[in-house]
């Protein structure tokens, strides 16, 4: 077994052409044609399983490969199994090294049927920096499924040895110099999106799995690269329509990394942070106003007077929003983002080490008392103070959301818990919506006295059922168990068990 740690970017031919303009790139590169083919079961038994098993035709011949499926984004940490093959057809005897001989029979393996190819001219440098070594490979080509085909233009910097932080240092001296992005797919799963056997849900956020026996570190830097690709899966789409959906989420994608922020505060706490922090709510406000005039678009008739002034306001916002996203300053952003949690100095820190559910435990705490000390007086709130029980509710959404692979917060508590938040967050932002509405237009608007009725009876409605499921992570037995996976993994042991989690972060 191998472990493919890589970093990719998304770069077009023509800032390609100019990378032998940056003094790294000054050497001869190596070219080489790559045709891959995937393969999987009919119904898709591998992926499912997170698996991938591809053959690869080169100049001496076939290697058939086998990877497990990584859950990051833009940093891909995957580990690899590698065999020559004699021909094109995949060979059980090459899987009888690798967990993948536990999963399937010679039998099951002989209805393995090939998905899809994808055909790359790739273009590579052997790069060092300092005592790292890194390749850099330009790939150009194609992936192809029955009768649909993607072009494919990326630049995958592979590090062959030496601390991942000298890949993104090499890629800023990309960033800076040509207009490259942050990628957030594979090969793989873009291929497995034009067979028709993985949707694609580039407008929704992808599902965050963490162990339960992960690090503080961990289920931070995982955090933050499915919010980073939530992102970047949705960039383009606003970029090419304009599409208010995409601007949505775009800004749910900015509100989750920001809750992550406030989540892992305690740990990741620092100049860093606090700038990254400030940098997120900037575009938060950004992104903000021009939702809230597509919000009140979708409100009004086609000959609303108002309707021809909002539609040039808001055309003025999305240019604007879109010229920022095509700058280097923010092309660095993203990348230094993703950077620092997967290498910032906070991971040297005690608590990056500590036991995610643990601390989770003690965060969510803070967060509940939050929303109840607000919502016990949810009548006699101000327009501000409703606002903030709003904004917590999606805090508590989002976080529970990222967590839901730890302990108790999967199952059915969980899901009704999430139900009812869900539900304080939908009734209170109508309200919201309809002070926006009456901000935004140039005459009064009567609010509908029984529409604010029913919205803050539903809240309430809400708030109860919240309250009568309670804290239900703080389950003893699930804390003991997370904790005692974690600290054995690390290679500790512990004479007693946690006490129940009760106190605030």
């Amino acid at each position: 077994m191998a472990r493919e740690r890589e970093l990719k970017l998304e770069i077009d031919p023509d800032a390609a052409a100019k990378l032998r303009s940056i003094p790294l790139f000054a050497a001869s590169p190596r070219i080489r044609h790559q045709i891959s083919v995937y393969f999987d079961t009919p119904k898709g038994k591998l992926r499912r399983q997170g698996w991938t098993l591809r053959v690869r035709q080169h100049d001496d011949g076939w290697t058939q490969t086998i990877k497990r499926t990584s859950r990051s984004a833009g940093l891909f940490d995957r580990e690899e199994w590698e065999a020559p093959i004699m021909g094109q057809e995949p060979e059980f005897r090459a899987i009888e090294e690798t967990p993948l001989k536990a999963l399937f029979s010679a039998r099951q393996f002989a209805r393995l049927v090939p998905l899809f190819r994808s055909d790359i001219e790739r273009t590579s440098w052997q790069l060092q920096r300092g005592d790292a070594h890194v390749e850099a490979s330009y790939d150009e080509g194609v992936i192809e499924a029955c009768d649909r085909s993607q072009p494919v233009h990326e630049l995958e910097l592979e590090l062959a040895q030496g601390e991942t932080r000298h890949l993104f240092a090499i890629a800023r001296q990309i960033a800076r110099r040509l207009p490259v992005r942050l990628g957030v797919t594979s090969k793989s799963e873009r291929g497995f999106v034009l067979a028709g056997t993985l949707k694609s849900h580039s407008d929704k956020a992808p599902q965050v799995q963490i162990e339960p026996q992960a690090s503080v570190a961990e289920g931070f830097a995982m955090i933050v690269a499915a919010c980073l690709k939530h992102f970047r899966l949705n960039e383009p789409r606003l970029v090419r329509d304009r599409d208010a959906e995409a601007m949505h989420q775009l800004r749910v994608a900015i509100r989750r990394l920001r809750t992550a922020l406030w989540l892992f505060r305690p740990a990741i706490r620092g100049k860093d942070q606090a700038t990254i922090n400030d940098q997120l709510r900037r575009l938060t406000r950004e992104l903000g106003v021009a939702r809230n005039i597509d919000v009140v678009l979708s409100s009004m008739s086609k000959g609303d007077p108002a309707r021809p002034h909002l539609k040039r306001e808001r055309d003025r916002l999305y240019a604007k929003i879109l010229k920022g996203f095509d700058t280097r300053r923010f092309r660095l952003f993203i990348l230094d983002l993703l950077a620092w949690s997967e290498t910032g100095d906070w991971r040297r820190e005690k608590k990056a080490g500590m036991p995610l559910a643990r601390f989770a435990a003690k965060r969510l705490d803070k967060l509940w008392k939050m929303i109840g000390e607000r919502g016990s007086k949810l009548r006699s709130l101000s327009l501000e103070e409703r606002h903030r029980l709003r904004i917590d509710s999606k805090k508590m959404r989002y976080a529970l959301e990222f967590l839901g692979g730890i302990g108790t917060l999967a199952g059915d508590a969980r899901r009704d818990f999430i139900a009812a938040v869900e539900g304080i967050q939908d009734s209170l932002g109508h309200l919201n919506d309809l002070a926006t509405r009456r901000a935004m237009l140039s005459w009064p608007i009567e609010d509908s006295k029984v529409e604010i009725g029913r919205c803050m009876r539903a809240a309430k409605r809400h708030l109860r059922k919240m309250e009568k499921i309670g804290p239900f992570w703080r389950s003893s037995n699930a804390q003991k168990s997370t904790d005692k996976v974690a600290l054995a993994r690390r290679g500790k042991t512990r004479r007693s068990p946690p006490p129940p989690v009760t106190s605030q972060a």
